[in-house]
């Protein structure tokens, strides 16, 4: 699991609906110690993205297309090798921000002094 790519999806995924659900199911289960890479069988992606199976490859392809996602290693078409993904950050501007447009992000209060 990576939360950092899982929250730069949130933040930067251009993408809606269907395809942002199989963006954020890839997202959850990119290994950051493994090069941000990721494979899972199609099958098992559209379940956990709850689509169906063409929807989840529709998604691939076009995430692969828009350079969200590499190809590192193609699958040989069976089901204990599935194909082996990139995750890619790129610089893409924010779809979405958890402060209101045109406020300072809130200010930290200080901690109590400590008594001694």
């Amino acid at each position: 699991m990576s939360a950092e790519a899982v929250g730069w999806v949130y933040r930067h995924s251009p993408y809606s609906g269907q395809f942002l659900a199989v963006h954020l199911a890839i997202a959850d289960v990119v290994n950051d110690q493994a090069n941000n890479q990721f494979w899972m069988a199609l099958p098992r992606l559209s379940e956990k993205a709850r689509v169906n199976r063409g929807t989840a490859k529709r998604a691939i392809d076009q995430m692969v297309a828009d350079s969200f996602l590499t190809l590192v290693e193609k699958s040989n078409g069976g089901r204990s090798r599935p194909s082996v993904y990139r995750f890619q950050f790129p610089d893409v501007p924010v779809v979405y921000e958890t402060r209101a447009p045109g406020t300072e992000p809130a200010q930290q209060a200080p901690l109590p002094a400590q008594q001694a």
